[in-house]
């Protein structure tokens, strides 16, 4: 299992792209939405455990206390499930994954990891540019304190000993060449032409 996850506006969206260009698997097709997450998954697994664990299911107003997140019974055989079955090249990628990232490494102790990272500012820049991201408004400092906290659970993650590797998009936007070891640490065969077919003209801003 291949686990995506990083902050909200730092491409996580144009990296599970470019994970699907090489080879990964995101589950059924009808369950994929434009911003390469399952839905399934989403709104009946991923959503409701943050919400369990007492913390915003839209990972903007409050997270989660990291000391009350705890393994979730059967989380591994539904999340399977919801892919369409177990396959060696399966991914999931939400950002709210880092808030629950403890019950799913206890879920999947195998998984390959990828933290999406993107310089801090142009974080928020991006969150105050987005419609959806309605939180903090045209806060830099209520953004900023959220990255934060998001950081700290990338942090604990490291810390944790996770199969794991981080990416910065900004680099990346300027580089596909560097997407070769995330492909090689997923198990994924590098394409680096569709690769760097997935950067958008407007991620290049």
């Amino acid at each position: 299992m291949i686990l995506i996850t990083g902050c909200a506006r730092s491409r996580t969206s144009m990296t599970t792209a470019m994970l699907q260009a090489c080879g990964a698997n995101l589950g059924r097709p009808a369950d994929v939405n434009t911003l390469y997450e399952n839905l399934s998954v989403r709104q009946t697994i991923l959503k409701p455990m943050i919400s369990r664990f007492g913390g915003d299911p839209l990972g903007q107003t409050h997270f989660p206390n990291a000391n009350a997140v705890k393994p979730v019974e059967g989380l591994k055989f539904r999340a399977l499930d919801a892919l369409g079955g177990p396959r060696a090249d399966l991914a999931y990628k939400d950002a709210k994954l880092s808030l629950v990232w403890q019950s799913w490494a206890d879920a999947f102790p195998e998984a390959k990891w990828v933290i999406v990272r993107r310089p801090r500012e142009g974080i928020i820049d991006s969150c105050i540019r987005t419609h959806f991201m309605r939180a903090y408004g045209d806060s830099r400092a209520g953004w900023g304190s959220w990255v934060d906290a998001q950081v700290a659970r990338f942090d604990a993650m490291k810390a944790a000993g996770l199969d794991l590797i981080e990416i910065d998009t900004d680099a990346l936007v300027a580089d596909p060449g560097l997407f070769e070891p995330v492909a090689a640490h997923c198990g994924l065969e590098f394409d680096r032409a569709a690769v760097a077919a997935c950067i958008r003209p407007r991620a290049r801003g």
